[in-house]
C-alpha cells in the first residue's frame, strides 16, 4: 500500500482530470530491517532456512551442522563432546524467520 500511496502522490490531479507528474520525488524504498541475531546460522552466520537443535542448546542451520558432524562429535560452538548427534527441527523458528523475510525489501 505504501508504494501504492508514493506513486500516486507523485501524480498531480490536474483540472482536466489528467495525471502530470508532479515535482515531488518518490520517497526512496525502505532499507531491509538488521537481521535478528538468533536467526543466523553460527557456522554459516546466514539466515536459517531449516533450524534445527542439537544437543548443546543451540541453533543451527540443518545441512551445516550435518556437514559438521560429518568430522565432528563436539559442539562447534563449545567444543564439549555431544552426549547426543539427534537434531531437532525446530518449527516455531523457521516460521518466524519466515515470517521476517516476508516482511523484507527484496535485495
Amino acid at each position: 500500500v505504501r508504494l501504492h500511496d508514493a506513486v500516486f502522490a507523485a501524480f498531480q490531479k490536474q483540472p482536466n482530470n489528467s495525471l502530470q507528474p508532479s515535482n515531488t520525488p518518490l520517497a526512496p524504498a525502505p532499507a531491509p530491517a538488521p537481521t535478528p541475531a538468533e536467526y543466523l546460522c553460527p557456522i554459516t552466520q546466514m539466515v536459517m532456512l531449516d533450524p534445527v537443535v542439537l544437543a548443546d542448546g543451540y541453533f543451527y542451520e540443518r545441512a551445516a551442522i550435518e556437514q559438521w558432524l560429518e568430522h565432528h562429535s563436539t559442539s562447534p560452538m563449545t567444543n564439549t563432546p555431544l552426549p547426543s548427534l539427534t537434531l531437532t527441527p525446530w518449527i516455531q523458528l523457521r516460521s518466524a524467520i519466515s515470517e521476517w523475510l516476508l516482511h523484507q525489501p527484496t535485495r
